[in-house]
Parts: C-alpha cells; structure tokens; sequence
C-alpha cells in the first residue's frame, strides 16, 4: 500500500468514526478529548509531502482535518479556542482554493482575502501561458474570491476585474458568447467601484468590447470602447507613452464609427486625434507607418465628401512619407502606395478640373 492508499484509508476511518460518536451522542465527547490517532497519522503522512498524495487528495483530506478543528473550536466558550480556529483557517486554504464545497460560513470573507495574492499568481500565470487548465485553475479561484469578499472590502474592485480578464482570456481561448458578456458585465462592474487600477481595466473592457463588436456590430459596443479610451487617456494623462496609445485607440475607434454611421464629427475628431498622435508619439511607441496610413486614408475619406485641396495634399504628404519610411515587406506599405496613387490621381484630376 503507498501514501495515497494510506490517506484514503486514514480519511474513510475517521469519517466513520465522526459518524458512528455522532450517531451516539458521543460527538462532543470525543472531538473535546484531543486529536483521534487516526488524525495524527494523517497530519504526519500530509507533512511529509510524499509525491503519491496530489493536491487534490491534499485537499480532500486538509478539509476534513479543518472541519474537526472547527468544530472543535465552537465548543470552548466564547473568546477561546483560537488556536484550533487558526488551524481550521489554515487548512481550508488549499480546499478554498479549488473550490471544495461546505466551508463552514463565517470563514469564508477571511479565506477569501487570505487567497488574493494565490490568485493574482494564477492569473498571471493563466495570462502568460493561456492554458486552458490554467484559466480554469484560476477562475475558480477569482470566482471564489469574489463571490465571498465582503462587499466593501477594498480589493473587491481587483478581484471582478481580475475574474472578468480570466473570463476574456476562455473566451479567446474558445469559450462562449456568454462568458465575453460575463466578462463585459464583470469589468463595468470593477471600473464604476475602482479608485486605482483603473486604467487596467480600461484597457481590457475595450478589449472585450471590440470582441463584442466585431461579433454582433452593436453600435453601442462602439459608442461604449470610445468612451472608455476617451476615458483611458483622461486617466493617462500623467504617462505621456500610456496617451499615446489612447490617443491612437481613440482615433480608430472614431474612424470605425464615422464608417458605420457617417457622422462627419467623428471624421473630423478622428483626423485630429490622428494628427496628435503622431505628434505626440516622441519614444516610436507605435508604428509610425500604420499611424500614417490610418491618417491618410481618413483625410482620403474626407476629402471624398468635401473635395478639399487642403486635405487632399495633407493626405498625400503624408502617405508619401509612410510610404518612404516603410520597409519593402511592411504590411502596410503596399495598401499606402495604392492609396497613394488613387490619391494622386485625384490631385491630377483636380487640377485638370478648369
């Protein structure tokens, strides 16, 4: 028989002697008279770490050992009892953790904020390596944190958030439409109680929000990622790298809704935040070819509407410096050049026009 048998058989007895001093009276009794020889064996095999007992076998047996000192720590009077209530704590952590149920009430908010660092280890291990067991390791955990957190408690607004990111990561890992609107509802949720670690969370609800959108193309999926980098450079104002990726974001986004709904504002604020990216973009944050195409294409789009020389040339300036600027396999650079040449032949056209 190895060490897993042992705990297994270690575990069946002391159940059926919990159970057998319970159906006799005898509970009190014998949980009052100290530790069952049985449960020594059992904390003695746990200390050893033997690699046959996995974590959850661990679990299964830490909770049972937590049980009967919480139990036992309710028959002392008032005020006593603390070390066996310390041990219970202490042992419910790993059950906690993976998600065992009949954890006794009142230590659920302690455990809860005991895990937070467990649980942004996980996460961010979840986030590196996108491992599905990995997400769904750490999902319980945030799930658990969260669900139990007093409501007031300071790190609850870290913790939805958290959650609503793991929820994000299983939906681009092959999760549902229910789990980006979980995740969606779970981020607005953190951002309206958050005092820091709001930019954060900015950055992954418009995340979540352009997944949304390019699934279902609600206008106020839309509406709402504006508001958010409108938002996100408010909050980045201070962090000059930080604004400029808000400030490009924004533009897209402007852009993007001036090409479902036509309203020429947004052209407009699109074409100037544009220009203040590039502006501010001193530490090449972004890339500058990129930058300039979705500039010069708005300027295009607005120069079809208006036949504005200023912007036509503006345009033309700037996807020639694109262009020059532009490695031979860039991405962008052959979508420039031919933007590029519509754009000159329009200037052509233009100044053939009497």
């Amino acid at each position: 028989m190895n060490r897993r048998d042992d705990v297994w058989e270690l575990i069946h007895l002391i159940n059926r002697k919990m159970e057998s001093a319970n159906a006799s009276g005898d509970l009190r009794t014998v949980l009052a008279s100290g530790d069952l020889p049985e449960v020594l064996q059992l904390d003695a095999i746990l200390a050893e770490g033997n690699a046959d007992i996995d974590v959850s076998l661990t679990a299964v047996a830490q909770h049972l050992l937590a049980r009967l000192r919480w139990h036992r720590s309710r028959l002392v009077p008032e005020g006593q009892g603390h070390a066996d209530y310390d041990a219970a704590l202490a042992l419910f952590e790993l059950p906690f953790i993976l998600g065992l149920d009949d954890i006794p009430n009142p230590m659920l908010p302690t455990l809860a904020e005991r895990v937070v660092p467990m649980a942004a280890s996980f996460q961010q291990g979840a986030s590196e390596t996108k491992s599905p067991a990995e997400i769904e390791s750490a999902l319980i955990l945030s799930r658990q944190i969260v669900t139990h957190l007093d409501p007031d408690h300071p790190f609850r607004p870290g913790m939805t958030a958290n959650l609503g990111l793991l929820l994000l990561l299983r939906f681009e890992n092959g999760g549902s439409a229910e789990d980006l609107d979980q995740s969606i509802e779970l981020l607005e949720t953190a951002l309206a109680r958050a005092v820091d670690q709001r930019e954060a969370i900015l950055s992954t609800l418009v995340q979540a929000l352009r997944h949304r959108l390019a699934a279902t193309a609600d206008p106020a999926d839309l509406d709402r990622v504006i508001e958010c980098c409108e938002a996100g450079g408010a909050v980045a104002s201070a962090d000059d790298n930080a604004a400029v990726k808000w400030l490009s974001s924004l533009g897209d986004s402007l852009l993007n809704r001036f090409e479902r709904a036509g309203a020429e504002s947004d052209l407009d604020r699109a074409i100037d935040v544009m220009r203040r990216t590039l502006d501010a973009d001193r530490a090449r944050l972004l890339d500058p070819v990129a930058v300039k195409y979705d500039l010069a294409y708005a300027l295009s789009r607005r120069f079809d509407r208006t036949q504005s020389a200023t912007d036509l040339t503006e345009a033309i300036n700037v996807a020639t410096s694109a262009v020059e600027a532009a490695d031979s396999d860039h991405v962008f650079r052959a979508p420039t050049q031919h933007l590029l040449d519509a754009m000159q032949r329009a200037n052509d056209s233009l100044r053939s026009t009497p």
